[in-house]
């Protein structure tokens, strides 16, 4: 029997709303979560202890909240120069089914909208992208100008 696993990657900005999201997408399909913690540095400087600290509560929080539902969890932290080289090349290591990309209208949500947009042109890899709103975003409608070329392609496919 193969596991499923869905990637869930992170280089900042922890969301609970977005965390609860990947956890529940898990549980309804019986997946396991691959929380992936992505810690940037670059050639000869050293890396920021807040950034180490940020990923590792990432992982932590993960744990609990999947924890809690009864979703099994395979932890992963990388340091990188390319991020989404990194995302793609663990979602192929790990036979990932997808890759959970939150947006929301007014923030960036556990990614920076530059790195999804580079993914969702670039990448191999499949891709789940979740817009979560807040009450208050819900009452204007979104508007994302750097996702304008994906988004296209998004509703051609539908047609």
């Amino acid at each position: 029997m193969t596991t499923t696993r869905l990637l869930l990657p992170f280089t900042g900005n922890i969301n609970s709303l977005a965390l609860n999201y990947a956890v529940q997408l898990a549980e309804q399909r019986q997946a396991t979560l691959v929380p992936l913690a992505l810690v940037r540095v670059k050639a000869l400087q050293p890396v920021r202890v807040d950034f180490i600290q940020q990923a590792q509560d990432f992982l932590e929080l993960t744990r609990r909240k999947a924890e809690r539902c009864g979703v099994p969890v395979e932890q992963a932290r990388i340091y990188t120069g390319d991020v989404v080289l990194s995302i793609e090349a663990l979602a192929g290591e790990m036979n990932c089914e997808t890759v959970i990309l939150c947006l929301s209208h007014r923030r960036e949500l556990l990614l920076e909208r530059g790195e999804i947009r580079e993914l969702l042109e670039r990448a191999a890899c499949n891709a789940h992208v979740v817009l979560l709103l807040s009450r208050r975003e819900r009452n204007y409608p979104p508007h994302f100008p750097q996702f304008k070329r994906a988004n296209h392609a998004a509703q051609a496919a539908l047609i």
